[in-house]
C-alpha cells in the first residue's frame, strides 16, 4: 500500500512536470512568433520610410532643378537670389509650394555663406571673395580666377607634383577647414559633399587674400577653383544639415 503511494504521487508529479514544461515552450513559442512578427513590421515600416524619404528627395532635386535649367537663380553681390517673382516664376510652372522651398533654401545658403565671409573678413577685412552660382554641375567659368602668367604654363611643361587631399567632416551648421600647400599649376580642388540627413553645402578656397566659394545643392560632386598656386591653401566646408555633413575633397590641376 506504501508502495503504491509513492509511486501514484511519483506519476502526478511526472505529470505536473510534463504539463508545466508543455505550457513553457507554448508561452515562449508565442513569444517568439509575436517578437519575429514586431520585428518584421518594423522592417517593413523603416523600408517604407525611406523609400517616401527618397522620393521627397528626388522631388526636392527636381524642383532645385528646374529653377536652375531656367537660370532662375543668380549671384547679386555676395548673395544668392531667385531673379524672378513668385508670381512671375508661374509661367515657368513653378508652383507656390515649389517657390518657398526653393526660396527656404537658398535663405539657408545665404545664412551659411554670410557666416563664412565673416569669419574670413575678421581676420582678412580687404579679403576678395568670388561666389560662384549654382549651376548644373556646379562649375561655372568664375572658379578659375586670375592666374599669374607664371601658372598659365600647360600641365606637360609643369613639373610633378602630387595633389593634396582630405577629408573635413563637421557635427552641425559650422564652418570646417583643412590646410595644405597648393602645388604649382594647382588651379581647384574637387570635393564631394554629403550630409547626415539632408542639406545644401559650400567649399571655399582661400589663398593670398582671395576666398572663391562654390555652393551644391543636395549631396554630390562640386569644385571651386583657386586664385593662386605654389602657396598654402585653405579648404573651407560647410552644410544646412543641422547634423553637418562630410567633405572629401582632392586638388587638381
Amino acid at each position: 500500500m506504501k508502495k503504491m503511494r509513492i509511486i501514484l504521487r511519483g506519476i502526478i508529479i511526472t505529470l505536473f512536470f510534463i504539463i508545466y514544461c508543455c505550457s513553457f515552450e507554448d508561452a515562449v513559442f508565442n513569444d517568439v512568433i509575436f517578437y519575429s512578427l514586431e520585428n518584421e513590421l518594423e522592417v517593413k515600416e523603416y523600408s517604407e520610410s525611406r523609400a517616401i524619404e527618397s522620393e521627397e528627395l528626388n522631388e526636392k532635386k527636381l524642383n532645385f532643378q528646374k529653377f536652375i535649367d531656367n537660370g532662375l537663380i543668380g549671384v547679386r553681390g555676395e548673395k544668392f537670389q531667385i531673379l524672378v517673382s513668385r508670381s512671375e516664376s508661374k509661367k515657368y510652372n513653378i508652383t507656390s509650394d515649389m517657390y518657398d522651398f526653393v526660396d527656404s533654401e537658398i535663405r539657408k545658403l545665404n545664412k551659411l555663406l554670410d557666416s563664412i565671409i565673416a569669419y574670413h573678413k575678421a581676420k582678412e577685412p580687404d579679403l576678395k571673395v568670388v561666389v560662384n552660382n549654382l549651376t548644373n554641375d556646379n562649375v561655372s567659368e568664375n572658379n578659375l580666377t586670375n592666374l599669374s602668367s607664371i601658372e598659365r604654363l600647360t600641365n606637360s611643361e609643369l613639373p610633378p607634383a602630387i595633389m593634396p587631399s582630405g577629408v573635413i567632416s563637421t557635427t552641425d551648421q559650422n564652418y570646417g577647414y583643412d590646410y595644405c600647400f597648393a602645388p604649382m599649376g594647382m588651379k581647384q580642388i574637387r570635393a564631394n559633399c554629403y550630409a547626415t540627413i539632408f542639406g545644401s553645402h559650400i567649399v571655399t578656397t582661400k589663398t593670398l587674400g582671395s576666398l572663391v566659394a562654390s555652393p551644391r545643392f543636395s549631396g554630390g560632386e562640386v569644385t571651386v577653383g583657386l586664385s593662386f598656386s605654389n602657396i598654402d591653401c585653405t579648404i573651407g566646408y560647410a552644410t544646412t544639415d543641422s547634423f553637418g555633413g562630410r567633405c572629401v575633397w582632392n586638388g587638381e590641376r
